[in-house]
């Protein structure tokens, strides 16, 4: 049986957090338009949302905060979700301080690596190399991070440091990966502790300096070095969950509408534009068309190009299987008011711990502190005991600690960072562009090159908002 919306429909992809703040500021722009997002699965929010555990309570995929894109049409979506009394605003040194485990040590100082212990002649090597780096580096001028970190840091931090930090967690060679892969493990973190704090503070006088060169102490970081324009964003109550759902509620009350289990199956394109989209209902099995007015794809670009007829044989390449501890233990866990930690020892799995009491203070309101641990493997199912085991021997927790709860659940797929798939995902981007559908605007991870994260996704779309609202008038 098929059924078919008969008003022209601006339609959203993905039910992602992107995409709703997209869909709520395109409905807040456009009052009168039919705006539909449409999600394959029960909910929305993606990996953005949150795990509800057997127990009752949510956890998140991990560390997430919506840090703020700096567009305040967005960002002021996101800050109405919710009363201001059930938001929590970080700014400065507590917007997101971290701890990195590395060379056997949990360093607590900063997540940057820190290398004041290497001698005079070793930090006179590095500060050689490092002075007569490349100037005004561009990570988008590079093909492999390996390329782009030597360029910018020098063969010894790269070689010595870095490289097997990347390749342990990606095994692939720093060559084969792409500069999006040094972003998603070290984020804005590529510099390096050598020095002490006054020293430091008269080398990041100069700005390439103080691109490579990390503070010893982020809790110190003096301003302006220290102040930050973006804020992070999280609720009172543990889970990213409660934005979402607010997110959701307010983008209904604007009259905006969401098709849930939906399983895309075609759509028809021709003139330069895209006229209509099919999909299954996976409760009932009917099948429904959507008019189209506008097509916002915020769904992986790959399937956009399959449904317009590109082929390829090759197989994007899957990385480690990420999977989730969730838990609960009687007291804090070993990283103080540090909101997580990275791991950059190769004798471990676990890839981040989200210590949530440190951002969300409410989480522990019981006197219990909740956690989650990123475990990266090529296993496809793990030990629990061999989680908490690396737990134990990292020292983010001790023999004192109690574990109340704990629930093993799936991560969330983040794609291979590597030169092959770039290179694949670059064909699969020429092809949609050489269609020149002016109806059409993909945004998210895959749409454009080195848009890994939420701020980022929502910077590039809001550039293209305008132009592309100019091309259906």
């Amino acid at each position: 049986m098929s059924k078919c919306c008969s008003l022209p429909t601006d339609l959203f992809v993905g039910g992602s957090l992107s995409s709703l703040i997209l869909a709520t500021h395109h409905k807040i722009t456009n009052p009168e338009n039919e705006v539909i997002i449409i999600e394959g699965g029960s909910r929305v929010g993606g990996d953005n949302g949150s795990y509800l555990a057997k127990n009752g309570e949510f956890f998140d995929y991990g560390m997430r905060v919506y840090y703020e894109c700096n567009i305040k049409e967005l960002d002021d979506i996101v800050v109405r979700s919710l009363p201001a009394k059930d938001i929590i605003f970080l700014k400065d040194n507590k917007k997101d301080p971290a701890a990195c485990y590395f060379k056997g040590n949990l360093q607590s100082n900063s997540p940057c690596l820190d290398l004041r212990a290497l001698s005079c002649n070793e930090k006179n090597l590095i500060m050689g190399q490092i002075n007569n780096s490349r100037k005004n580096i561009t990570k988008s001028d590079y093909k492999n991070c390996a390329e782009y970190l030597i360029d910018k840091l020098g063969k010894i931090i790269s070689e010595k440091y870095l490289f097997p930090i990347l390749e342990n967690f990606y095994d692939r060679k720093a060559e084969e990966l792409t500069v999006d892969a040094t972003t998603a493990h070290f984020g804005l973190n590529e510099r390096v502790i050598l020095f002490e704090e006054n020293k430091t503070l008269q080398l990041m006088q100069d700005e390439h300096l103080r691109m490579r060169l990390a503070f010893p102490n982020q809790e110190n970081l003096p301003h302006p070095y220290s102040q930050r324009s973006a804020r992070g964003i999280y609720p009172t109550r543990l889970g990213m969950q409660h934005i979402i759902d607010g997110l959701k509620e307010n983008f209904l009350a604007l009259g905006g509408k969401i098709i849930f289990n939906a399983n895309i199956q075609s759509v028809h394109h021709n003139n330069g534009s895209i006229s209509m989209l099919n999909y299954i209902d996976k409760n009932s099995g009917n099948i429904h068309s959507i008019k189209l007015q506008a097509l916002f794809w915020g769904a992986p670009l790959q399937l956009l190009a399959k449904f317009l007829g590109y082929t390829s044989e090759y197989e994007l390449e899957r990385g480690k299987r990420a999977h989730l501890v969730h838990m609960i233990v009687n007291k804090k866990l070993n990283l103080g008011e540090l909101y997580y930690l990275f791991n950059f020892d190769s004798s471990y799995e676990i890839f981040r711990v989200a210590n949530y009491s440190a951002y969300c203070p409410n989480s522990s309101s019981d006197g219990l502190y909740r956690a989650t641990v990123e475990y990266w493997s090529n296993s496809e199912s793990i030990d629990i005991q061999k989680v908490n085991d690396e737990l134990l021997r990292m020292a983010i927790i001790d023999e004192q600690h109690k574990i109340i709860f704990q629930e093993l659940a799936a991560g969330p797929a983040f794609p291979l960072q590597s030169v092959k798939n770039e290179e694949c995902m670059d064909d699969i981007r020429k092809y949609v562009h050489s269609l020149a559908l002016r109806n059409v605007l993909a945004f998210g991870q895959s749409a454009k090159k080195h848009t890994f994260y939420t701020p980022d996704i929502l910077r590039a779309a809001f550039e293209d908002y305008d132009r592309f609202r100019f091309n259906l008038i």
